[in-house]
């Protein structure tokens, strides 16, 4: 018995010993600078107020953006899940991440109709990139819904 355990020991580290060391990979530390910041959360927020004013904003976009509104797919504005012509957009960006070469946002949006008490509650995920073809960043993909209230 005890002659199966060294032997179990031993086989567990030889195997041990071919594994190598694991590199974790490394992520950039810090915080990304306030002008990024800020800039990421003005496009954001231009998005979003393209999509009231149903104007289609196309320059916010990569050429291949993804775009999911309610679960579904979006070719054409509004690209947004629960926001109409005719309304007034609220937007709070909760959440963002800067990495070399990418961004995600966590939104949280309110869609109110002018002049009629009706507002919808939606929230977002936004990914955007650094634009290859010009200065700046773009967003490359959009996945929205609203609340089951709304």
């Amino acid at each position: 018995m005890r002659a199966e355990r060294a032997a179990t020991a031993l086989l567990g580290l030889v195997i041990m010993a071919c594994g190598g060391a694991r590199q974790m990979p490394r992520v950039a530390a810090g915080p990304a600078p306030v002008e990024v910041q800020t800039t990421l959360v003005r496009l954001i927020s231009s998005a979003f107020e393209a999509d009231a004013r149903l104007d289609s904003a196309d320059s916010l976009y990569a050429p291949a953006a993804t775009v999911v509104s309610g679960g579904r797919p979006v070719l054409s504005i509004p690209r947004f899940a629960g926001i109409e012509a005719g309304g007034q957009i609220e937007v709070s960006v909760n959440e963002l991440q800067v990495r070399p070469g990418l961004a995600w946002a966590l939104v949280d949006y309110s869609w109110s109709r002018i002049g009629i008490p009706q507002t919808r509650e939606g929230r977002a995920t936004v990914v955007l990139a650094p634009a290859p073809t010009r200065s700046g960043w773009w967003i490359i993909h959009v996945h929205s819904s609203v609340g089951a209230g709304s």
